[in-house]
């Protein structure tokens, strides 16, 4: 029984995080250098990451360079993601 309610108070103390984003909207810069996702997350909140392409000497690869705070709609998301990224409101 003492276990069971640990695990309780646990659970109830620290909840999980979310643990799966789904990409729901995607728009790629003009310059093909840069893109920016929407993503859902598992708790119904909505996130926007910028990524950009960076060189090394040896290859080029996709890396993050923003991760916006938590949204309670795409269209919010959307909204502040076009005032933080000029390019992006020419887009959808």
């Amino acid at each position: 029984m003492l276990t069971v309610l640990r695990n309780w108070w646990l659970r109830l103390r620290y909840p999980p995080l979310p643990e799966t984003r789904r990409c729901v909207a995607r728009f790629d810069a003009p310059d093909g250098k840069r893109y920016v996702e929407f993503l859902e997350r598992d708790d119904r909140m909505f996130v926007f990451e910028k990524s950009s392409l960076q060189r090394n000497q040896e290859y080029e690869f996709w890396a993050p360079t923003h991760c916006s705070g938590l949204y309670a709609s795409l269209e919010a998301a959307r909204l502040d993601a076009q005032r933080e990224l000029p390019w992006l409101r020419n887009e959808g």
